[in-house]
């Protein structure tokens, strides 16, 4: 007679510390998402918006721009709560590891790409990578 817990129903796991690592590089990922607003002055200088205090040289403590810049981040923002609900069926579908490694691989590839632009499509080009990632 075999139990409900038998070793045989359950599927074998190679090593588990490799779960908790992939994990933790999945929380690093989502954390840098969370960071964006480091990203504000070097992005300001690269479209030469950033404005500098005439005392001091160093960026101003107000940047008229920084509105443009923190789109990006409520776009993503959104698109990010947004896609739980999507990304919950495909889940269901292909399971955890599946979805984690090829979100991953996306992410990856879009940002490889967006950092190959260097023009005014690299702002429009982020937006679209928040949004589809």
């Amino acid at each position: 007679m075999q139990t409900a817990l038998s070793s045989e129903s359950q599927p074998k796991v190679v090593n588990r510390w490799l779960v908790i690592f992939g994990t933790a590089l999945v929380q690093l990922g989502v954390g840098t998402f969370y960071a964006w607003s480091i990203f504000n002055t070097p992005i300001l200088k690269m479209f030469h918006q950033l404005v500098l205090d005439p005392a001091t040289g160093k960026p101003a403590a107000v940047q008229p721009h920084l509105g443009s810049i923190s789109l990006i981040f409520s776009i993503g923002a959104l698109a990010l709560s947004l896609s739980t609900i999507f990304v919950g069926s495909l889940v269901k579908k292909f399971g955890v590891r599946k979805v984690t490694i090829s979100a991953g691989i996306l992410f990856g590839i879009s940002v490889f790409i967006a950092s190959r632009v260097s023009s005014d499509i690299n702002y429009g080009y982020t937006i679209c990578q928040q949004v589809l990632c």
